[in-house]
């Protein structure tokens, strides 16, 4: 099993500018390859994109400096000059990465909600 995978230097930047670059399904499949985490959920992104970005900016410290908080999209043609246009990345260390079920993440940040938990099974 190889340790980097290759992605786009917009899904890098999502996390690093805190700036959505890519398509949401591209967040959901980084994310889940960095951390470790298989079926990562819609509560989740905000928490764990902020726990890779020292990642990142440690792994990636050209990238790190970069801001484009107030630049057109347009800019990434311009990046991939400087910077290429994929990157392969590494997982993140285990010790880095704090992992919580999805439903009681789910619970502890509406703990005054009732939920209903469906299960699908194989005969559903």
């Amino acid at each position: 099993m190889s340790t980097t995978k290759t992605f786009t230097l917009a899904d890098i930047l999502t996390h690093t500018t805190g700036r959505l670059l890519t398509p949401i399904g591209d967040v959901y499949l980084f994310l889940e390859w960095v951390t470790g985490e298989q079926g990562v959920m819609t509560h989740q992104l905000t928490r764990l994109s902020r726990e890779v970005t020292p990642f990142l900016e440690k792994t990636f410290p050209d990238l790190a400096a970069i801001d484009i908080a107030d630049v057109p999209i347009s800019l990434m043609a311009r990046l991939a000059v400087d910077h290429g246009t994929h990157r392969d990345v590494p997982r993140m260390p285990a010790v880095d990465h704090i992992h919580i079920d999805p439903i009681s993440e789910l619970k502890m940040l509406k703990p005054d909600t009732e939920f209903i938990i469906f299960v699908r099974t194989e005969e559903s």
